[in-house]
């Protein structure tokens, strides 16, 4: 078998499934705790936060949190289908723990950086006097939390998706 057949090898089905099931457990984990820090941070940094906001505030929060997950899922899932096959090659960055969470926060970025190219097309127009750069950067920095959430926080929270679930599989 050459290296173009290695390479070129269909996923399995498993792995897509799993991938499936990672991505829409990390949807709702994001969810639920990036809506908990901004409760959090809105009550702690205004104390007259009427309580009777505290709802539509996660409310809001929760909305936009799945929308922009729902809305990267097309990147996500071919990124980390291909994860899953480096870390098939290389069982050490899906057994290893600080390397397990480095490597998935150095995906979120790499996600989070091409999503805020996605979205800051309109940059590149003459007509627009922005800087394409700095909007992405900007809006991938709003990004990075939630996929970094999205892409950990199952790994440690879910059976199915413990360390070393890929590396071990043929």
């Amino acid at each position: 078998m050459d290296a173009v057949e290695k390479i070129a090898k269909p996923v399995h089905q498993s792995d897509f499934v799993k991938v499936i099931a990672w991505l829409g457990s990390g949807l709702v984990i994001a969810a639920i705790v990036l809506t908990g820090v901004r409760v959090l941070s809105a009550v702690l940094l205004d104390p007259r936060t009427p309580f009777t906001q505290w709802f539509s505030i996660a409310l809001g929060e929760a909305f936009w949190v799945s929308v922009g997950g729902l809305l990267m899922l097309p990147l996500a899932v071919p990124a980390l289908l291909a994860w899953v096959r480096v870390a098939r090659r290389w069982k050490r960055m899906d057994t290893d723990f600080p390397v397990l969470i480095a490597s998935l926060v150095v995906l979120a970025g790499l996600l989070a950086l091409v999503a805020g190219m996605v979205s800051s097309w309109e940059e590149i127009l003459p007509s627009r006097t922005g800087s394409f750069g700095t909007s992405t950067f900007n809006i991938a920095l709003d990004i990075l939390p939630g996929a970094a959430a999205a892409l950990t926080l199952p790994r440690l929270l879910i059976p199915m998706l413990r360390r070393g679930t890929f590396a071990t599989e043929a």
